[in-house]
């Protein structure tokens, strides 16, 4: 070995934590809205996920996924077909 091996050790690992750090940059971006209550704790439910559907089709927009988040934050996510 012409270099101690620690030296090849921290060149793998930079490059193995520069690859991970890199990986989300790989993946096409994915046009979403996410509709939330305006104040902490508001309650989002069912009558949400109809109205934002509602005004989807009424502006021709076409959505992939229409998901209501029961997990706090309460949201619902609105994933786009890409046009």
């Amino acid at each position: 070995m012409r270099y101690p091996a620690w030296k090849y050790l921290l060149i793998l690992v930079v490059l193995v934590i520069s690859t991970l750090y890199a990986l989300p940059s790989l993946y096409p971006d994915e046009p979403a809205v996410q509709i939330s209550g305006a104040k902490a704790g508001t309650q989002i439910d069912q009558s949400v996920v109809k109205k934002a559907e509602q005004i989807l089709k009424t502006a021709n927009i076409a959505a992939m996924t229409i998901l209501l988040q029961i997990m706090l934050p309460y949201c619902v996510s609105v994933h786009l077909k890409h046009s």
